[in-house]
């Protein structure tokens, strides 16, 4: 629905500047814009001091290292912080490096963990697809074991013809087809075969599955046991580090997010003083609103400033058709017009024309 705009002027004494630019930010209704027309000179223009300069500096830097906290925190519901920001902000300030650095932290183990729980599933799946034979065969338990994963099982023919030959035919081979369609196949045979049978295979080019060094002192069947152990305490300490850090967030994330909200209005509140306008003792306002909310703004300010704050609506000018901002709904503070401009440059949509259509053609349409 396209609603109908008007354009605004904001009078008052230069001190109440930062109380009014409050509830405009509080509102969202007004898009405050420079007429330069309608100041005599540029000098008029307000500049920004040292001092904002100075804080807004500090601002953008704090900013980003709560968003860079806010990165290795895991996404919970956030509760509402009734701490007042400002009295937290300097507090915060010396402790966000220590918080970022220990979220980090234990991002950082949480991760290692999973990639070495992820090698060791991969190992356990292997030894997984053999476990049927070492319950049924107790010899099978003290016998050593050349593990290998192939991509085709014709290649096995070949590779049975080696073993055979290295152990006088007393080997058992046995095959398993993996989850990902590769071929799981273990040479079973008495240790004294076991160095000759890895040498031989070595000079033919064929790797044998390998374990983490950890197990090498281990038989292949013994290895299944100590593995599903230390994935399970592996899983244990995966769940205790992302509890730790859940709890953490749960605690601390309510108190950044306030401050960091507070933040982005301070920091929005000091860009918007670059296109406002001051003389010795008052400061000007230009910009557009939904006519509808003209009162609900001079009713806020009033409520707002002790001091009388003159609000007057401007006559559009015919130099005005082609900036007035056509409003679909609210969005972002002071950018409340942004995506229908967006979208009526990019269909190369004059804000003149489209104002003429919504007047003459579509008048049911207006607010």
């Amino acid at each position: 629905m396209i609603i109908k705009m008007s354009k605004v002027r904001i009078v008052g004494p230069k001190e109440c500047s930062d109380n009014v630019l409050n509830v405009i930010q509080q509102l969202e209704c007004m898009q405050i814009e420079r007429f330069e027309e309608e100041i005599e000179s540029p000098e008029k223009r307000y500049h920004v001091t040292e001092k904002e300069i100075t804080e807004k500096v500090y601002l953008e830097e704090f900013k980003q290292k709560i968003n860079e906290l806010f990165s290795y925190l895991p996404e919970v519901e956030v509760r509402k912080s009734y701490i007042n920001p400002v009295n937290v902000l300097d507090f915060l300030k010396n402790l966000v490096d220590k918080h970022k650095e220990y979220s980090r932290t234990i991002n950082e183990e949480i991760n290692n963990l999973n990639q070495n729980l992820s090698s060791l599933e991969k190992h356990r799946s292997f030894l997984t697809a053999f476990e049927d034979i070492a319950t049924k065969d107790y010899r099978l338990l003290s016998s050593d074991a050349v593990g290998l994963i192939l991509k085709d099982k014709k290649y096995l023919e070949n590779l049975n013809l080696i073993v055979e030959e290295i152990t006088d035919n007393a080997y058992e081979v046995f095959s398993r087809i993996l989850d990902d369609k590769s071929i799981a196949v273990i040479y079973v045979f008495d240790e004294r075969f076991a160095e000759p049978v890895r040498k031989k295979l070595s000079m033919e080019n064929v790797k044998e599955y390998q374990f983490p060094e950890e197990l090498e002192s281990k038989s292949f069947f013994q290895k299944l046991s100590y593995i599903s152990d230390k994935i399970k305490n592996m899983e244990n300490e995966i769940l205790r580090k992302e509890d730790e850090l859940h709890n953490f967030a749960v605690r601390w994330l309510p108190v950044y997010q306030s401050v960091l909200n507070w933040i982005n209005a301070r920091l929005n509140l000091i860009s918007a003083k670059n296109i406002i306008y001051e003389t010795k003792y008052c400061f000007v306002i230009f910009g557009w609103l939904p006519s509808k909310d003209l009162e609900k703004l001079k009713s806020a300010i009033a409520d707002y400033c002790l001091e009388e704050i003159d609000i007057k609506e401007l006559e559009i000018t015919q130099a005005d058709l082609n900036r007035i901002p056509v409003m679909l709904h609210n969005s972002t503070y002071f950018k409340p017009f942004s995506f229908l401009h967006v979208f009526c440059r990019f269909l190369l949509i004059p804000h003149s024309i489209l104002l003429f259509l919504s007047v003459y053609f579509f008048p049911f349409f207006l607010e």
